[in-house]
């Protein structure tokens, strides 16, 4: 498979051009026909085409959707969306998605001004993941992937 064929899909992974356009064409029954090896490759290929497992530079459990409602809280006790406008609205409210690398340096700071004066150790520690996912995004410059 030509490097040209390779693409970042719209949830952010790595693709193939030639096996996605194959997939929206044809039945499961002909796709698996004609590029079912095709498929396996490429499958196996992407589990160690990288040093990083599974192609991830940094990952980070945040915690649960209960805790989501914590650090949510907390957000608001410090200042809320009008002191922290990014922070307020970086985590997802649904599975899936990503966060932009334009907004990772200016995020980064209210991460960091969050850490200093939240008093709710949960959030504290959520803080600290989404830091070290912000420092990863920017050092690769590449957006954070939710799952």
């Amino acid at each position: 498979m030509p490097v040209t064929d390779l693409y970042i899909d719209e949830d952010g992974y790595l693709a193939s051009r030639t096996l996605d356009t194959a997939s929206i064409r044809y039945d499961w029954r002909r796709y698996h026909a004609r590029y079912g090896k095709l498929n396996e490759e490429f499958t196996l290929w992407l589990e160690d085409c990288c040093e990083h497992e599974n192609g991830e530079y940094c990952s980070e459990w945040i915690g649960t959707w209960g805790m989501y409602g914590v650090f949510q809280d907390a957000v608001e006790e410090a200042g809320g969306k009008e002191v922290l406008p990014l922070l307020g609205h970086m985590l997802p409210t649904a599975n899936g998605g990503q966060y932009p690398v334009e907004k990772t340096e200016a995020t980064l700071v209210e991460v960091e001004q969050f850490i200093r004066i939240t008093r709710d150790e949960c959030a504290r520690g959520m803080a600290c993941s989404l830091q070290r996912l912000l420092l990863a995004s920017l050092e690769t410059r590449n957006p954070i992937l939710w799952c």
